[in-house]
């Protein structure tokens, strides 16, 4: 997949997508299906365009939400599901006041799209005064194929990142990984820790995460991928209150391995909520109680890691 900056043009014929594709869940995955269909019997390629900063952080800060995926994740996403071109469009004060027809004007001098395809509830231009009808009018004369896209529903219930980030907030991961075909994902770096895991028996690598939503606090079943291995893994996700209380970190446990993760790049899979995070008299409290939950992690019956290999 070949990333299209703000300042370039796309010459290549495309069906287009256009779209934040945060989370690139099933609703996302099937509109993907779908361009791809459309491309392929047109002999075009597919473009997936997403606004960098998102919208809201532009408009409305405080109302813009925490997102599922960092930019790269995306692009990994994007790219293990067949999209060819991947263009981020920088979206500023002065884009927002574009009216629809200068939006798509502006869109086509771009991107040679000859499809478009968007949710039926696209809105785009000054004040959103565009939407899906907007688009169909304008098709005939900027010479583009228009389909509407419905919402993709799982168990009667449409899917959305809304409803993805809401469930994360809840410890429902299970859940969530439905609606994403996939473990939602935290990746970041092991820094230095406290060490306190060490002097109970229960070494644990701190994540500084480089993703934006933590799901609710408390301990999750886990699978961890470390220099280029899985490992079933436990990890708290919280404040520490025990310890110290201040600030949310997360903090993971793997089983089977033996060595140094200080400084390494992990990817952690967050599974079933086992439980939540609580404050305990002393330390032999909490240590008794880790070790009860690595006896209930270890025997849960994932015994297989998630299909990542591509990742």
């Amino acid at each position: 997949m070949r990333v299209i900056s703000d300042d370039s043009q796309l010459r290549q014929p495309v069906c287009l997508m256009i779209g934040n594709y945060d989370g690139v869940h099933l609703g996302h995955q099937s509109i993907i299906r779908q361009a791809r269909s459309i491309a392929e019997k047109a002999g075009i390629a597919t473009a997936v365009l997403s606004f960098h900063p998102h919208p809201l952080r532009v408009l409305a800060p405080a109302k813009a939400p925490p997102l599922l995926q960092t930019p790269s994740q995306k692009e990994k996403l994007l790219a293990h599901f067949g999209v060819d071109y991947y263009i981020i469009k920088q979206f500023d004060r002065a884009f927002s006041r574009l009216s629809p027809h200068e939006f798509v004007k502006n869109l086509k001098q771009q991107v040679d799209f000859r499809h478009l395809l968007v949710g039926f509830n696209f809105r785009f231009g000054h004040r959103r005064e565009g939407n899906v009808d907007t688009l169909r009018e304008l098709s005939a004369p900027f010479r583009f194929d228009f389909t509407e896209i419905q919402a993709y529903c799982h168990e009667d219930q449409p899917v959305s990142s809304s409803r993805i980030r809401q469930l994360v907030r809840e410890g429902a991961m299970v859940e969530a990984a439905e609606l994403l075909a996939r473990p939602y994902f935290l990746e970041g770096t092991v820094q230095e820790g406290r060490r306190l895991g060490r002097t109970i028996g229960a070494p644990t690598a701190n994540l500084k995460v480089t993703n934006e939503l933590l799901p609710r606090f408390g301990v999750y079943a886990s699978w961890a991928k470390a220099k280029g291995s899985w490992y079933r893994a436990i990890t708290n996700v919280g404040t520490s209150p025990t310890v110290d209380g201040h600030g949310a970190r997360v903090e993971t446990h793997l089983f089977d391995f033996d060595g140094d993760l200080y400084g390494v790049d992990l990817l952690l899979c967050l599974g079933s909520y086992l439980r939540e995070e609580r404050k305990f008299e002393n330390i032999e409290k909490l240590s008794q109680q880790i070790h009860n939950d690595f006896k209930r992690r270890l025997a849960m019956p994932d015994r297989d890691p998630p299909s990542f290999d591509w990742w």
